[in-house]
């Protein structure tokens, strides 16, 4: 397995496990992140092999606007449903 001396141990091209494992998140948030265009698309595609280039990979992701909480439906329905329950205790 190929590796570059600047990223460590991570191969220069992963796999969609290894990727995810990299940034600590599942492999079902990493499809989601690549369908959603927030990593780059696989740069190794051949039959069912996928591959990214774990370089464009980290740029990507260190560049790129970080999402806030308003701008994901989710997460500020978490964070409203916090507010609720906090003015709910302090009633």
């Amino acid at each position: 397995m190929m590796t570059r001396p600047d990223n460590g141990n991570v191969p220069t091209f992963v796999s969609r496990e290894v990727a995810a494992r990299e940034c600590g998140i599942s492999v079902d948030t990493w499809d989601a992140w690549a369908r959603e265009g927030f990593v780059p698309q696989a740069s190794i595609r051949r039959g069912g092999v996928l591959r990214w280039y774990w370089p464009d990979v980290v740029s990507r992701l260190a560049s790129g606007p970080l999402q806030t909480i308003e701008d994901d439906p989710f997460m500020k329905g978490i964070a409203d449903a916090d507010k609720a329950q906090r003015r709910r205790a302090a009633s």
